[in-house]
């Protein structure tokens, strides 16, 4: 290992509560809820087989919410579908999933990326000029009371004050 470098154990940002079997806490909680409600809602429709629905669906939801990448799987496979979907509409535009696409607004403009347009400066004449000296900073709310924030300023010859006035005094 080179001086200055250092190695992590993990890639670890977010920490989660134990649960079971590697699934946090609150994915499971989520199953139970979600299966509960799938098993109340269809004991009127299914009788007893309203168990194994709701079983299947806190399963399912489990499942659905497991991050990969740090997006959770249903929202991976929204994304995977909209992808196919405009991909179709480039490759074989007579076909249904293009008219699907087209029918959900779904523009190619989305899988265009033009390097100029990404990386390009704003240009001089458009660029809005910002005047920092008009900004302050407060640290403490008595400071915002008095007036007695940090102000930035262009340099040394911007605190020339007035003749006769010493920094720090007050009246």
């Amino acid at each position: 290992m080179a001086a200055g470098e250092a190695t992590f154990k993990s890639n670890v940002l977010v920490r989660e509560e134990k649960g079971f079997a590697g699934i946090p806490f609150k994915r499971i909680m989520l199953g139970f809820m979600v299966g509960a409600l799938a098993y109340m809602f269809t004991r009127f429709v299914a009788g007893n087989l309203s168990v194994f629905l709701g079983v299947g669906a806190a399963v399912l939801a489990i499942v659905m919410t497991a991050p990969g990448g740090g997006i959770v799987l249903w929202q991976r496979l929204l994304y995977r579908l909209r992808g196919r979907l405009i991909m179709a509409q480039i490759q074989s535009p007579a076909s249904t999933l293009a008219s699907l696409g087209k029918f959900l607004e779904l523009h190619t403009d989305a899988l265009v990326f033009s390097g100029e347009d990404l990386f390009k400066l704003p240009e001089d004449d458009k660029a809005e000029l910002v005047d920092w000296s008009e900004w302050q900073t407060f640290t403490e709310v008595s400071e915002a009371i008095r007036g007695e924030g940090v102000q930035i300023v262009e340099g040394p010859q911007a605190l020339r004050l007035p003749a006769g006035e010493k920094t720090g005094a007050t009246p």
